[in-house]
C-alpha cells in the first residue's frame, strides 16, 4: 500500500500517531506533493488536531528549504503559511523564498520589489500574492526570452530596462518594438522551450526533419485546447511548404492518436496513447447524432480496421431501421459503408423500387456523389425513371450530378435537347442547370447553332446576377479562350454578329481584358462590323450630359477605384480571406466600380453630341421641342433628347422610348397620341430655344 493511502486510512481511523509517522516518511521521500500535505493538514484541523498539523507543516517547510526547492515552498506558504509561520512573518518568509529562488537575479529583484510593492517588511501585505505574481511575470522577461504577441507573431526580447520598466522585442515584421512592463503581462506570452513556436524560432531545422505526425504532436501538445486545421496550418507555416500542406496534413492527421471533434469546423487534439485514442473515438461515435456518426466513421475508420468494422456494423443497423422513416439517410449510410469496403445488409435497389415519393428521397440525399449513384439506380430499377429524373433535373444544384442525369438520356437526342431547353428557360431560377447547359450545348452542333446568340446573351447577363455567385468562376471561364463565348462567335451569322457585338459592348459584368479579345475575334470573322455603318449604336447626348458622364467616369477611375484598392489591401492584411468580411465587401465594391466604369466608358465612346445649330425642325427629330394642343384647349410641350437627359416627369423623353418612337417624323399640323390623349402639333423648335 502506498504511503498516501496509509495516511488516509490512519486519518479515517483516528490513528494520528500513524499519520505523523507516515507524514515524516513521505516528507523525506517526496516533499513536493504540496496539495496532498495541505489536505491532510486541513483534515487534522477539522478533527481538532491542529496542534499536530502545525509542526508537521513546519517539518515540510524545513525539508523544502534543505532541498532548495523554493518553488514548492512558495506554494506551501500560499496554501498554509499562516498555520505554521508565526509572528506575522509571512511577508518576510515570502521575500526570503523569492530571493533564494531568483538568487542569480538579485539586481533585478532590488529594482522590481519596490515596483510591485514588496519592498517593505510588513506583518500583512495587502494583495501579497497578486504582487508576487506580478513580480514573477516581470522577472520572466530577460534578454533572449522568446515571446508571442497576438497579431505580431513570435519575437525575442533584445533589451530589458528595469528603471524605465520597458523591454524591447524584435518581431519578424517589427524590430525593436517597445513594450511597457504593465502592458507586457497582457500582450506577451512567454514561450517555454518545448513550445512548438519556441522551437520554430530557435531550431526550425529540427522541426523540418520531423515526420508529419511528430510535428503535429508537437503542435497540438503546445496548446491547451483543441485546434482547427486552419490554426495548425498557421503554426507550421514556414516549416511545411505551402505546396506540401495538403499532403502533409492528410498524412499527419491519420495517426491513431490524433482525435477529431467532427463537424463542419473540426478540431484536433493529441491523445496520450493509441488505446486511449480508440476509446475516445468510439465513445464520441456512440454519443454522436446519426449524420455525425457517418463523419466519425469516414474520418476515423481508416486508422484501425477493427474499429472501422465495429462502426460499420452499428451504422448498418441504423440504416436498416431508417429504411421506412428516412430512406435518404439510410441510402447515404449504405453508400458510406460499402465505399469503405465494409458489408451492408440494406438492398438499395429494392428500397428505391418500393418508394412512393421518389422525388423527396432524391432531394434528401445530401452528398452529390451519393445522388449520382441514386440516379443510376433509379434508371435501372424503376419503370418511371425518365419522368422522375426529368422532374429532378431542374432541382439539382451540382454540375456533375446534372451530367449524371443527362447521361441516362444519352441514347435519346430529343430528350437531351429538352433538358437543355429547360435549363435555358429561366437561368436565374436554375443557375446550376444553366451553367451546365452552357457548357454542354456546344457538344450538340445543330442545337448550339440555333441557340448560340441566346446563350451568349444569357451568359453575359448572368455575370452581373447575384443568383450566379456560387458559379462565378465557371461563368468567367466561359469568356476565356476555348470557352462558351469564343465558340458562340465562331458560329454566328452576320445578322447575329451585330447583336452579339452590342451585347458584348454593353455587358456590365465583362472586364475589358475579356471584352477586347471577344470583339477582336468577332471583327476577324465579320470585318464589315468594324468598318461598316455604326449609326445604330450611336448614343445621342447634349454636351452638358456628356461632360457629366465624363466627370462621373473620372471620379470612379481617379478617386473611388484607388481608394477601393487601398481598402482591399488593408482588409487583406487582416488575415484569413475566407472569413474576412471586410475583404469580401471591398472585393464586391471593386467589381461594382469596375463594371460601372466599363459601362460608362462604353457609353461615352458611343456618344455623339447634339449640335443645336444643326437641328432640322421641319419635323420632329432628336433634339427638338414640340408644342402640342389638345382638343379640349389644353397644351403640352415635349422635348426629345437622349437616354441620359430623359426626365418623363418634366416631359423630356428619350428618343429610345416608345412614345418618342411613335412621334418621330411628324410635322406641324399632324395629329399624334400621347398617353391616350389626342394632340395637334403646333410648332417644332430646337430644344435650346
Amino acid at each position: 500500500m502506498q504511503r498516501t493511502e496509509r495516511i488516509q486510512d490512519a486519518l479515517n481511523e483516528g490513528d494520528y500517531p500513524t499519520v505523523e509517522e507516515e507524514w515524516i516518511s513521505l516528507v523525506s521521500e517526496n516533499p513536493t506533493e504540496i496539495d496532498f500535505f495541505v489536505r491532510i493538514a486541513d483534515a487534522l484541523e477539522k478533527r481538532d488536531q491542529g496542534e499536530r498539523a502545525q509542526p508537521l507543516l513546519q517539518l515540510l517547510d524545513e525539508q523544502l528549504v534543505e532541498k532548495g526547492d523554493f518553488e514548492s515552498r512558495l506554494r506551501l506558504i500560499r496554501s498554509a503559511g499562516k498555520r505554521f509561520i508565526g509572528g506575522g512573518r509571512v511577508h518576510e518568509t515570502v521575500i526570503d523564498s523569492l530571493e533564494k529562488l531568483f538568487a542569480d537575479r538579485h539586481e533585478q529583484l532590488d529594482i522590481l520589489l519596490p515596483t510591485v510593492g514588496l519592498d517593505k517588511s510588513k506583518d500583512e501585505t495587502p494583495k501579497l500574492w497578486d504582487k508576487v505574481e506580478r513580480l514573477r511575470s516581470l522577472l520572466a522577461y530577460e534578454k533572449g526570452t522568446v515571446v508571442e504577441m497576438k497579431g505580431k507573431g513570435v519575437g525575442e526580447v533584445i533589451d530589458v530596462n528595469l528603471q524605465l520598466q520597458t523591454l524591447k522585442v524584435d518581431f519578424e515584421t517589427i524590430k525593436g518594438m517597445s513594450v511597457g512592463f504593465r502592458a507586457a503581462g497582457k500582450m506577451l506570452t512567454v514561450l517555454d522551450t518545448e513550445h512548438v513556436l519556441y522551437r520554430k524560432h530557435t531550431t526550425p531545422d529540427e522541426l523540418e526533419s520531423m515526420k508529419p505526425a511528430e510535428l503535429l504532436q508537437a503542435v497540438l501538445q503546445s496548446y491547451e485546447g483543441p485546434m482547427t486545421g486552419a490554426e495548425v496550418k498557421t503554426v507550421v507555416a514556414g516549416v511545411v511548404p505551402k505546396q506540401k500542406w495538403t499532403s502533409w496534413w492528410n498524412a499527419a492527421r491519420k495517426h491513431p492518436q490524433v482525435l477529431s471533434s467532427g463537424g463542419s469546423r473540426a478540431t484536433y487534439t493529441w491523445a496520450e496513447s493509441s488505446d486511449a485514442a480508440e476509446d475516445v473515438v468510439w465513445q464520441a461515435f456512440v454519443e454522436a447524432e446519426t449524420r455525425d456518426k457517418i463523419d466519425h466513421f469516414k474520418r476515423s475508420g481508416n486508422q484501425d480496421p477493427e474499429l472501422r468494422a465495429r462502426m460499420a456494423t452499428t451504422l448498418d443497423e441504423i440504416a436498416l431501421s431508417l429504411a421506412d422513416s428516412n430512406p435518404s439517410l439510410a441510402f447515404e449510410i449504405h453508400e458510406t459503408i460499402i465505399r469503405q469496403n465494409e458489408p451492408s445488409q440494406l438492398k438499395p435497389s429494392e428500397l428505391i423500387k418500393s418508394l412512393k415519393d421518389i422525388g423527396a428521397f432524391l432531394a434528401g440525399i445530401e452528398s452529390r456523389q451519393f445522388r449520382e449513384a441514386a440516379y443510376g439506380l433509379v434508371c435501372n430499377c424503376r419503370d418511371d425513371w425518365d419522368t422522375v429524373l426529368q422532374e429532378r433535373f431542374l432541382k439539382e444544384t451540382e454540375g456533375r450530378a446534372l451530367q449524371a442525369i443527362a447521361k441516362t438520356f444519352q441514347d435519346d437526342p430529343i430528350r437531351q435537347e429538352d433538358l437543355l431547353d429547360q435549363a435555358l428557360s429561366q437561368p436565374a431560377k436554375t443557375p446550376a442547370a444553366f451553367v451546365w447547359a452552357a457548357q454542354e450545348a456546344p457538344e450538340h452542333e445543330g442545337y448550339f447553332a440555333r441557340r448560340s446568340l441566346r446563350l451568349l446573351r444569357q451568359a453575359l447577363l448572368a455575370l452581373n446576377n447575384d443568383a450566379f455567385a456560387p458559379h462565378k468562376k465557371a461563368l468567367e471561364n466561359m469568356f476565356e479562350s476555348g470557352g462558351l463565348a469564343p465558340k458562340v462567335l465562331a458560329v454566328l451569322t452576320s445578322d447575329e454578329a451585330v447583336d452579339a457585338e452590342k451585347a458584348i459592348q454593353e455587358a456590365a459584368g465583362l472586364a475589358d481584358y475579356q471584352r477586347d479579345p471577344l470583339l477582336e475575334s468577332l471583327y476577324l470573322k465579320h470585318p464589315t462590323l468594324k468598318d461598316g455603318d455604326r449609326d445604330a449604336h450611336i448614343l445621342y447626348a447634349t454636351a452638358e450630359s456628356l461632360e457629366e458622364k465624363q466627370n462621373q467616369l473620372r471620379e470612379i477611375a481617379e478617386q473611388e477605384i484607388p481608394a477601393n484598392r487601398i481598402a482591399i489591401e488593408e482588409a487583406r492584411a487582416m488575415g484569413d480571406l475566407r472569413e474576412n468580411f471586410e475583404y469580401k465587401s471591398a472585393r464586391q465594391r471593386h467589381e461594382y466600380l469596375t463594371a460601372r466604369a466599363t459601362a460608362l466608358n462604353n457609353e461615352i465612346n458611343r456618344s455623339s453630341v447634339l449640335d443645336p445649330g444643326a437641328i432640322d425642325t421641319s419635323e420632329i427629330r432628336i433634339g427638338t421641342k414640340v408644342d402640342l394642343s389638345g382638343a379640349d384647349g389644353s397644351s403640352r410641350t415635349l422635348t426629345i433628347l437622349g437616354p441620359w437627359e430623359s426626365s418623363p416627369e418634366d416631359d423630356i423623353v428619350s428618343y429610345e422610348s416608345e412614345l418618342a418612337q411613335s412621334i418621330l417624323g411628324k410635322r406641324d399640323g399632324d395629329q399624334i397620341e400621347v398617353e391616350g390623349a389626342n394632340y395637334r402639333v403646333e410648332s417644332i423648335s430646337v430644344w435650346t430655344d
